[in-house]
């Protein structure tokens, strides 16, 4: 129950830290990962051997992690020192189109609400203000939650955005969190509908905010627009202040910027972005590589520790256009990531009305398995008459970043109509 507000308090202290004093802090707490992974962690118990952890410095000399490394080998990376029963489970695939099986502990999931709750409250949020969250998940209501803290509702990801935007103006929140593909077609329909819904600020995530998309999001519903930076697997790595740079929470998470073998590159350069979370322990990710480009940026005028990141290619979701010439998120239909049977996936719109859903098999997909892909689909395309084809292939093929994007779309955006 005391995991939140520990974690909570210890980012509020540590950000005003000086640079040497939270390389201490990660330092001692690496040190300690590193061990814990040694000696329960059966995949590290090989990987790891002898190399010497002395410094944060010799992190460079260990072998980076890749999805794949997790995906083929993701009962190996669980702590002996956990029972699995204890542990809650979840996948993600995020932009790479990848299944990677997640296990963490309740005391472990304390992270994200107190890195969320900061980034809240930095960004002049108040505690009483309403969240509203547009995503294709719901949460139950955390410790904070509960007390009357920074009260949150769920909005579907997949629902019509003008049914959204009408239900938002309903709710009136202060708070608007979402992916920027939801929340550029938001602001759009806010401001050619003359709706004026105005909030407080919008947070941003698991997508590149582009300076187009922050104008116009911010210009419509009248506030300041802060984006965030991170993965399922390390939950959030970065955030953004008042001044505009994108803080790393160093007291909790290593990062690197790497370059082709793996060396940590000079300040400014741009290379690899490679994790390592420190809170992890139930299931430890020791140089795991997010597949993103990036480089360190020069200290903030805030007056913060924290390091600052500048992600030179993030992640970027196509536009779909239906059969009606509406535009929507590709995120409205890029919701495969626990249905079993496969290890990676591609979803392609060929037509309006035709989508190819290309897969690498493991067990291979059933019958109810693509019934249920092409369900939700239909449904992230509200419905409209498609037509879903599949295709099994022996792999996927990465773009120009590595990964593989997950919903492509042939058609042009700008040929459609509404948003």
């Amino acid at each position: 129950m005391l995991d939140t507000p520990i974690f909570l308090a210890q980012m509020k202290r540590n950000q005003w830290l000086t640079g040497s004093a939270l390389r201490k802090i990660s330092e001692k707490k690496l040190i300690s990962l590193i061990a814990h992974a040694r000696s329960s962690v059966p995949f590290y118990k090989k990987s790891l051997g002898g190399i010497p952890m002395r410094s944060i410095d010799d992190l460079q000399s260990l072998p980076i992690l890749s999805k794949t490394d997790v995906r083929d080998n993701a009962g190996s990376f669980v702590s002996s020192s956990c029972s699995k029963r204890a542990l809650h489970a979840t996948y993600t695939s995020g932009s790479t189109g990848i299944q990677v099986p997640l296990f963490y502990s309740h005391a472990e999931s304390a992270y994200g609400v107190a890195f969320e709750t900061h980034h809240l409250t930095e960004c002049g949020a108040g505690i009483f203000d309403l969240q509203v969250r547009i995503a294709h998940y719901e949460s139950r209501p955390n410790l904070l939650q509960c007390l009357g803290v920074f009260r949150c509702r769920y909005l579907d990801v997949r629902a019509d955005e003008t049914e959204t935007l009408l239900r938002l103006a309903s709710l009136r929140p202060g708070i608007l969190i979402s992916y920027p593909s939801i929340l550029l077609p938001l602001a759009r329909i806010n401001s050619s509908e003359g709706l004026n819904l105005r909030l407080k600020l919008a947070l941003s995530g698991g997508e590149t905010l582009t300076p187009m998309a922050r104008n116009e999001i911010s210009s419509s519903f009248s506030c300041p627009v802060f984006d965030r930076y991170g993965s399922m697997e390390s939950s959030w790595v970065a955030w953004e202040c008042k001044e505009g740079s994108l803080h790393i929470q160093e007291d909790m998470v290593v990062v690197e910027i790497v370059g082709q073998h793996g060396k940590n590159l000079p300040d400014g350069k741009v290379g690899t972005i490679v994790v390592t979370p420190l809170w992890r322990r139930a299931m430890p990710f020791i140089r795991y590589s997010l597949g993103d480009s990036g480089s360190f940026g020069p200290p903030c005028t805030c007056g913060r520790g924290l390091r600052t990141l500048r992600v030179a290619r993030g992640r970027q979701d196509d536009i779909l256009v239906l059969p009606s010439g509406k535009t929507r998120s590709a995120r409205s239909i890029n919701l495969m990531d626990d249905i079993p049977g496969m290890l990676s996936y591609q979803i392609i719109q060929e037509q309006p009305s035709l989508f190819v859903f290309r897969y690498v098999p493991s067990d291979g997909l059933g019958e109810k398995e693509r019934k249920e892909v092409e369900s939700r689909i239909r449904a992230g395309c509200l419905g409209e008459e498609i037509r879903v084809e599949f295709e099994e292939v022996p792999s996927i093929v990465r773009g120009r970043t590595g990964k593989i994007q997950t919903v492509v779309s042939k058609m042009k955006a700008d040929s459609g109509k509404g948003v």
